[in-house]
This record gives C-alpha cells, structure tokens and sequence, in this order.
C-alpha cells in the first residue's frame, strides 16, 4: 500500500530542520525540513512564487542539490510510486534520480526544466535500498510516494 510522506509531523515552523535520524524509518542525508510560511517569505524578496502540492501538510522538505534517501541499515527494500519536486526561481533545472540495491544501479530518472515550476514524478521503482537525488541547485521535495517491498 502507498504511504505519502509529506513531512506533516515534523514541526519546523521557523528556519530549517535536520530531518530527525531514521524518520519513518529511513536514513535522510542532505534533506532538512522547512515550513511553507518561511520558503515563502524566504522567497518573497525575490519575487518567486512556489507552487505547493495540496498535501494537507505545512511542510517540506528542502534539499541543496544532493540528498540520498536509504533503508541499508534495516538491510531491506521499499518502492517510489512518485514524487513531487518544486523549484521556485526561474532556473534552469536539472535532476537526475537513481535507485540502488545493494550498491548496483536499478533505474535512474533524468529531467530538465524551467523554474518557477511544480513537477510531478512518476516513477513505480520496487526493490531498491537507497534512492539518490542529484540537481545543479536546491529544489523542494513536496511529497514522496512509497511503497514498503517487505
């Protein structure tokens, strides 16, 4: 069955937050958490405008442009269903996302586009144990899609 994750749970209200060690049970690296309210106002000196998925959550999560999400420590395996992306500055942005099973490349997924921009992935990946996020800048992970493959 398909869990959302989309950070409700987390109170981060001002600033950002390392996302807690093993939330929902996953290692997070180069992920932190943020509210809505802040990457607005963060973002409104700039004249950019974010474009949110309605999640029911007023929260996020906000990446530099490298993050990993993993299950190896638990030695098991989980799925992505989908994900959303936001970039909110009129960037030309590039993300490649790839999936491992112990250490051996599954699937990888590779977009570009022009920000302001909301941006709805569907992968249906199964079987891996770490999911790798790599862009040329930050981006907002809105909701994450996962299925358990255990």
């Amino acid at each position: 069955m398909p869990k959302h994750t989309t950070f409700a749970d987390i109170n981060c209200a001002e600033g950002y937050l390392d996302i807690p060690v093993r939330y929902k049970n996953l290692e997070w690296t180069g992920f932190q958490c943020s509210s809505k309210i802040y990457q607005n106002q963060g973002y409104a000196a700039y004249n950019c405008n974010i474009i949110y998925t309605n999640n029911n959550s007023e929260f996020v999560s906000f990446c530099f442009g490298n993050g990993s999400i993993s299950v190896r420590h638990l030695n098991m395996l989980f799925g992505v269903t989908s994900l959303d992306v936001s970039v909110s500055a009129p960037w030309n942005f590039h993300l490649t996302i790839t999936g491992y099973r112990k250490s051996m490349l599954i699937n990888t997924y590779t977009s570009t586009f022009m920000g302001p921009q909301l941006m709805h992935i569907d992968l249906r990946w199964t079987d891996i144990d770490e999911l790798i996020f790599s862009s040329n800048c930050h981006f907002l992970l809105i909701d994450l899609v996962l299925t358990r493959a255990f």
